[in-house]
């Protein structure tokens, strides 16, 4: 759309800009025939993430470990070796001890490691000078070959010791998204209630991911018909955008969907424009769709169910995003704080009387930090954690190398 090809999932892990594609007013309709749904969203999977390896630190062999993430690298880290590998593969991120890293070790270590290793192509990235080199290998079975060698003892070089590799992904994701997490049998369905919604709205949608889960015994948590799902995404068009807003609207009206209703007693503090839509089977966020404004963009929303929680959900939020809201109303009834995320979204926390809430279990609200300060945030994988919100909703937070 407006002379972009169809992405790949390298490409939309990788955009310059975080907030993805929005489509303008001037595509026509149809561009939208040429979009792969299966690329406009992305799709991880648990058994796409290799083990990671580590040295013991009695120095008697490696450890390998499970992981369910990978390193996130941002493409601006380090110093540059090659050009950043384009299409299928896998890239590793290897610790090794011993010297800092230079580019005339690097180039050392490549020969020499090319000298000990047949049928695995791989290629030097980026480095560190703290010993830390971006390593892109063609396939996993690649990065389980250099593994072999590695746990073997084989690719240390003079004093150059290699401690560790891990599954990475270079990547530049929001500052907040969504993720949703399903089983692999279901995730087809929920590609196809998502995606016709999102792409008369954007042509690479970094602001919700799907996550595949092994989970035999895996079902959709739905929240209970009549109330609205806690934690939501709005698509805001841009006044000149309304044919394509009614191309997303007329998905939402599938009978897969279902229009909330507010209460008349709070309509007048609801934007008129907002139409949101909760999923009737699947453990979906809410979708609403707000047209005439200003610019393109995207609300992440978080509904608070009890307005007693409502100032430490504030502070919680505050904490994790890093600063203040930039707008807020905190009266007797409707209350509402407004973080910006990004040049073209914001996290938005509400409460709104007589709206029944319900928690959002299969969606996690993802949010970019420095480190995790967060108390009982539970490391999942390195750089990743997660944590409840005070109102239980589920928050994976990372960080980028």
């Amino acid at each position: 759309m407006s002379g972009e090809k169809v992405l790949s999932l390298r490409d939309l892990r990788t955009l310059d800009d975080c907030d993805g594609i929005f489509v303008s007013h001037e595509d026509k309709q149809d561009s939208f025939d040429e979009v792969d749904s299966s690329r406009v969203i992305l799709v991880t999977k648990d058994t796409d993430v290799p083990k990671t390896y580590a040295e013991r630190a009695d120095k008697s062999g490696y450890d390998e470990i499970d992981q369910i993430n990978f390193r996130l690298v941002s493409k601006k880290w380090g110093i540059s070796f090659t050009t950043t590998p384009r299409g299928p593969g896998v890239c590793g991120l290897i610790q090794i001890n011993g010297a800092p890293l230079i580019k005339s070790i690097v180039e050392s270590l490549w020969k020499y490691w090319t000298t000990l290793i047949s049928g695995i192509h791989f290629e030097p990235v980026r480095f560190d000078e703290s010993g830390y080199l971006l390593v892109w290998f063609a396939s996993s079975s690649c990065y389980a070959g250099f593994a072999a060698k590695m746990t073997a003892g084989l690719l240390n070089m003079d004093k150059l010791r290699v401690v560790s590799l891990e599954a990475a992904e270079i990547a530049n994701p929001p500052k907040v998204s969504l993720e949703v997490e399903t089983s692999p049998s279901n995730t087809n369905i929920i590609m196809e209630n998502i995606t016709q919604a999102v792409i008369p709205f954007s042509a690479a949608f970094t602001f919700l991911a799907i996550h595949e889960r092994i989970m035999s015994l895996w079902q959709p948590s739905v929240t209970p018909e009549g109330s609205v799902p806690s934690v939501g995404i709005n698509l805001l068009f841009d006044g000149r955008n309304q044919a394509n807003a009614l191309r997303s609207l007329k998905a939402l009206q599938s009978d897969q969907w279902e229009n909330v209703t507010f209460p008349s007693a709070i309509k007048d503090r609801i934007p008129e424009e907002l139409q949101l839509y909760r999923n009737r089977n699947q453990g979906l966020p809410a979708i609403g769709l707000r047209t005439g404004c200003p610019q393109a963009g995207v609300e992440i929303c978080v509904l608070v169910q009890d307005p007693a929680n409502f100032t430490k959900m504030e502070q919680f939020y505050e904490d994790i995003i890093g600063h203040k809201p930039v707008n807020r109303a905190s009266g007797d009834h409707c209350k509402y704080s407004v973080f910006a995320v990004s040049r073209k979204s914001e996290l938005v926390l509400g409460y709104y009387p007589g709206v029944v809430v319900g928690n959002s279990q299969n969606v996690s609200i993802c949010v970019q930090v420095d480190g995790a300060n967060i108390g009982g945030a539970k490391e999942t994988s390195k750089g990743h954690w997660v944590v409840p919100d005070p109102e239980g909703n589920h928050v994976q937070m990372f960080k980028i190398l």
